[in-house]
């Protein structure tokens, strides 16, 4: 290679990238100009009933946990919310002060907003003990002198992290009445009572500096009977009215429940429940935490780690937020990439951000309108309202049977209390043709599909065109339905033999396993030439009232009994009497029709009534059939198949098949067919 060959690739290559960031320079100078320029005023950021609703998080962890808060911090941020980091007292001041500076380094945006705030004077971290309800309180507090114009307090742990954009969550929440306060809890605590809620423990972290562990007392107190003790998820979202009546009390039950609470060994797992359950924002609450979890079964103390195989089930899951998670699972950075859309070292991008995206420059860092409510759509849906609906969903039909005092009331503001446990159904009219698929106009089965212009898809259909609509032929254009697929589990029809008698209303994804087994779908019967389709009855039923052509023979168990039947006669109907003073009928069918110079015995036990038949109940029974004639004698045994109604045209899986020849002029079949039975 010659000196000229060898300086000539670096001088082009220089020439690349110096001429690419005169053109970047050109095209997005404004947006870059953001590192050196100083920051932009903070937005004028609307409260009230009328704007998006804000959230105070409160994000908590222990020692060595700073890095997964501040992870946490970006992947939840938001102008509109506000932030309290509480590192537990265990965790060193060199931790608190680095998270504290990387707080304000950031993103721009929380120097300008400052809407983030450290705890400097944390309590401990002990696991077992009133430390940690005491410091969730302080920080409800310190939250509420902060901002008072928050609408839900959301804990948060630095093992937790969201599965919904702050974009897609404010939007959601827009649509839910503000009083309500998500909180799982239920007041059958089992085995928790004697565990978890007589012990009496004494949290050494409240008065001991460095302390973590507990003192247990050798006796027990008994369960409270002044109030009733509910438990459940320490992870809570509750709104702002109820934790001013949790920090100010303006009754005494909240100071009461919680000098009780002081010596529980997990109040966290009862304290707010409890006062929720006990107060008159009982019938405020949703039994649900919005949390995935993976848990042991039965649930030990904590769920399981989360890793990269539960992605698609954390997608399905429609929960804004999931725990437990390690520090720098992989499944952080699919959920970051897939889910939020969110760069490392970034907060997550939503609609409030103005500047352009690029490897060199946080889009967050320039914004304008920080009230905008337009959601992004998490979980990669082109469309937020599964997670809407399944929000909505959950907030209307969770059942609150434990509840005290589940009269409708009236709240303060004049609203209507939402009554999670209102069951009663709602009769509307509904076109077939509605739910038909628009491809194959069957039945719409779950999974649903939905292209961007609105086409439905069944199951089958967009299995066979994968991810294009049939009718748009536009690839990658379809995505799950979920608004169309929870209608359709909550939608109950009437059965499709409703003429015959059926008076049942089934869900309408069990509309066809429904009718293959219901008693009043027309059935079939083995005797040949009978058109009779019969519905209502048993097979036995329809036999007995039907076909006065078949005899009747009353037979002994293991007892061989001769039974001559006539000429043309389709069957014979054998009862058994059993030891046990019960009873069994069996069908002897003599088939002429299909067999050439022949004919087929075949043997069913009928069934007495349409009832399933439980293990312990059932008995083995079996038969023998023997036909004589010229050439010896024929014979059949095994176990007969139980029938209780024939939804299709059967087919015997064994037979006997007697030739014409060997029966003729033989004296046993003068006057028929003679057939010697034995059953047991």
């Amino acid at each position: 290679m010659g000196a000229a060959d060898k300086w000539l690739l670096p001088l082009v290559s220089v020439s690349f990238v110096s001429l690419l960031l005169f053109l970047s320079a050109l095209s997005g100078f404004s947006a870059s100009s953001s590192l050196f320029a100083g920051l932009p005023p903070p937005s004028y950021v609307r409260r009230g009933a009328a704007a998006p609703p804000s959230f105070a998080y409160l994000l908590s962890g222990g020692r060595g946990e700073g890095r997964k808060l501040l992870r946490l911090l970006l992947a939840v941020y938001h102008p509109r919310n506000r932030y309290l980091l509480h590192l537990s007292a265990d965790a060193p001041e060199s931790e608190r002060a680095e998270l504290a500076a990387a707080v304000v380094h950031a993103s721009p945006a929380v120097r300008a907003f400052g809407n983030v705030d450290v705890v400097g004077r944390p309590t401990a971290g002990t696991p077992m003990g009133s430390s940690g309800i005491a410091g969730t309180l302080r920080a409800a507090a310190a939250l509420l002198r902060l901002d008072v114009e928050w609408d839900w307090f959301v804990t948060l742990n630095a093992a937790d992290y969201p599965l919904v954009t702050q974009d897609d969550l404010i939007h959601v929440f827009s649509s839910v009445p503000r009083h309500l306060n998500f909180i799982d809890h239920t007041s059958d605590i089992g085995w928790k009572e004697s565990q978890r809620v007589q012990p009496i423990i004494v949290d050494a972290g409240i008065y001991l500096a460095g302390r973590n562990q507990f003192f247990q007392a050798t006796e027990k107190r008994s369960t409270p009977d002044g109030f009733k003790f509910f438990t459940g998820s320490p992870w809570v979202i509750l709104n702002r009215r109820f934790i001013e009546y949790c920090i100010f009390g303006w009754e005494n039950l909240p100071r009461t429940l919680l000098m009780y609470f002081t010596n529980v060994m997990l109040p966290q797992e009862g304290y707010f429940h409890s006062v929720v359950c006990n107060s008159d924002f009982r019938n405020s609450t949703v039994n649900n935490d919005m949390r995935y979890m993976v848990w042991d079964d039965p649930p030990q103390m904590e769920p399981h780690f989360l890793n990269i195989t539960h992605y698609d089930e954390i997608v399905e899951s429609g929960v804004p937020f999931a725990r437990k998670f390690r520090e720098n699972e992989p499944l952080l950075d699919k959920i970051d990439d897939r889910v939020l859309w969110r760069w490392r070292h970034r907060p997550v991008p939503g609609a409030w951000c103005t500047g352009r995206k690029r490897w060199f420059n946080d889009p967050c860092s320039q914004w304008s309108n920080v009230n905008i409510d337009s959601p992004l759509g998490s979980a990669n849906q082109s469309d937020p309202r599964f997670f809407l609906f399944r929000l909505l969903n959950l907030t209307m039909s969770r059942e609150k049977r434990s509840l005290p005092g589940a009269a409708a009331i009236k709240l303060e503001d004049g609203e209507t209390a939402v009554h999670a446990y209102d069951k009663r159904p709602v009769s509307v009219t509904v076109y077939p043709g509605a739910l038909e698929c628009d491809v194959c106009y069957g039945p719409l089965t779950p999974p649903l599909f939905q292209c961007v212009r609105g086409h439905l898809t069944c199951s089958s259909c967009t299995g066979e065109n994968g991810y294009e609509c049939a009718w748009c032929h536009q690839q990658e254009t379809t995505f799950r339905c979920r608004v169309m697929e929870h209608l359709l589990a909550g939608l109950n029809v009437p059965c499709e033999f409703k003429h015959k008698g059926c008076a049942a209303m089934v869900p309408y994804g069990d509309k066809k396993s429904h009718g293959s087994s219901c008693f009043y779908a027309p059935c079939y019967c083995p005797i040949d030439g009978c058109a009779s389709r019969y519905s209502g009855v048993t097979l036995l039923g329809h036999l007995e009232h039907n076909h006065p052509e078949i005899g009747r023979t009353h037979v002994k168990a293991a007892v061989v009994s001769s039974l001559m039947m006539c000429e043309g006669e389709p069957a014979r109907l054998m009862y058994l009497t059993l030891d046990d003073g019960g009873a069994a009928v069996f069908l002897l069918v003599v088939d002429q029709g299909k067999m050439p110079a022949g004919r087929a015995l075949w043997v069913v036990r009928l069934k007495l009534e349409m009832v399933k038949e439980e293990p312990e109940q059932k008995k083995e029974f079996r038969y023998k059939i023997m036909v004589s004639g010229k050439a010896g004698i024929l014979s059949l045994s095994g176990e007969p198949e139980a029938i209780g109604r024939l939804t299709a045209p059967y087919k015997a899986s064994s037979f006997l098949f007697v030739p014409d020849v060997m029966l003729d002029d033989h004296p046993d079949h003068d006057q028929g067919l003679a057939v010697l039975a034995e059953l047991n």
